[in-house]
């Protein structure tokens, strides 16, 4: 009698342990969740009816801890024993949640590249051209004193000192004369140039009816020297109110 109960409860155990292990594993790593708890439901009622509950209690606790083992084997070695990648570390956090990681390392670099090559460009096969007229067409002093006047009345009522004035005119005389040595060089008359300055000014420095920041002025000085003065925003300006007929060097 002994081993007839002994070969009823041990045979079907050695049977259908090892193939719901097998099938629950493949469904779990197949991300069929619903299909693996009905067949573990199925297999452990069909043990409960063959060898009563002691032997389908150390099943499930067997199949427990080898569902969380594989769980925990399957985060923390995706691949060559390497720890899991956490998206979330890697991803800048400026990326939209949900945007693909490598699509934004691929799109950083080409960025990357880019900037690479035009610094590139303009440094090595291009210098830029910057060009210059000796003497100019209105001496230093002359110039920074009329520029003077006219940010003085542009600033009215608005509280500042001396030094802050003395700093934007020595940026307005750098770009006026910058701009006035390039218009000559393109063919405009030194003598039209010379007498619209004024309007010129306007445009160069008082684009809104009122003086731009001293940052702003820094930044176009910028651009002349790593671009050329046909680049920069001051210049381009001067020539866009031409084309459109609101400045005539005519």
């Amino acid at each position: 009698m002994m081993s007839i109960y002994l070969s009823r409860l041990i045979i079907p155990c050695i049977i259908l342990t090892p193939v719901l292990l097998c099938l629950s594993f493949s469904f779990d790593l197949l991300g069929f969740s619903k299909i693996q708890s009905l067949l573990l439901q199925t297999g452990l009622r069909a043990l409960f009816r063959l060898v009563g509950w002691e032997v389908p209690l150390m099943i499930i606790l067997c199949v427990l801890s080898g569902l969380e083992s594989g769980y925990t084997l399957h985060m923390m070695d995706p691949a060559g024993g390497q720890p899991a990648a956490n998206p979330a570390a890697e991803q800048p956090s400026n990326v939209p949640s949900g945007a693909s990681t490598s699509g934004w390392r691929s799109f950083e670099e080409g960025v990357l590249l880019e900037s690479e090559n035009e610094s590139s460009e303009a440094s090595v096969n291009q210098q830029p051209v910057i060009p210059e007229l000796e003497p100019p067409l209105l001496d230093d002093n002359t110039r920074r004193a009329e520029l003077a006047v006219r940010l003085r009345a542009n600033w009215w009522g608005i509280a500042y000192n001396e030094r802050i004035l003395d700093s934007f005119v020595r940026s307005q005389l750098a770009i006026e004369r910058h701009i006035e040595a390039a218009l000559v060089a393109d063919g405009y008359s030194p003598q039209v140039v010379f007498e619209r300055r004024h309007m010129i000014r306007g445009f160069l420095f008082y684009p809104e009816g009122h003086a731009l920041s001293e940052n702003a002025y820094a930044g176009y000085l910028t651009k002349i020297a790593n671009f050329g003065t046909r680049q920069s925003v001051p210049y381009q300006r001067v020539i866009r109110a031409v084309h459109n007929s609101h400045l005539f060097l005519d």
